[in-house]
């Protein structure tokens, strides 16, 4: 086996994208069944958490106020991602979007915090976000770390993130109130 080979075949061992019964290297084979590959593959998850959490802080939140956050970034961890952060960010935010468990509530959450990171790199954006709960409200209660569902209130609103607004970055629209 040549060099190139057995780095592919390690790295695929790290990110859990072999399985030890098809691996017909004898050397590969101890690797995938050592305590040392289990302890790599927790420092490299935590890496890649650490590194979601700081880039994607609502949309983490979100994840972790509903349990789901170890379960999404161990699913993405398995796939090709970039390793700048801000570009496997991006990609985490694709990966939710594309997910078929996601919530509305999700890819709302999202979507927005994606927009809100392209404006702040200067892109000239023009968005509108369908939401199906009140963002005000859940946009600050995730940044006061205080999110719950008490809070979701029902109904359908868009929120428009676009360089046209200025210095207010988006806006919230009520298409149509809730019905009581």
């Amino acid at each position: 086996m040549n060099l190139q080979t057995l780095q592919v075949n390690l790295l695929n061992l790290v990110k859990s994208r072999s399985d030890i019964d098809d691996l017909d290297d004898a050397y590969l084979r101890e690797v995938a069944s050592s305590q040392n590959l289990v302890l790599a593959k927790k420092i490299v998850l935590w890496w890649r958490q650490l590194q979601i959490q700081n880039y994607c802080v609502l949309t983490t939140r979100l994840l972790e106020s509903y349990g789901k956050f170890e379960e999404y970034t161990q699913q993405f961890a398995k796939q090709k991602f970039s390793v700048f952060s801000e570009e496997a960010g991006d990609e985490f935010i694709d990966f939710i979007n594309l997910a078929e468990d996601a919530s509305p509530l999700l890819r709302s959450v999202s979507t927005f915090e994606k927009a809100l990171i392209k404006l702040y790199k200067g892109d000239m954006i023009n968005e509108v976000i369908p939401w199906c709960y009140e963002p005000m409200s859940v946009i600050q209660s995730l940044l006061d770390k205080t999110f719950s569902e008490s809070i979701l209130q029902p109904g359908d609103y868009t929120v428009r993130v676009s360089h046209e607004l200025g210095a207010n970055l988006f806006r919230v629209a009520e298409i149509s109130p809730a019905l009581s």
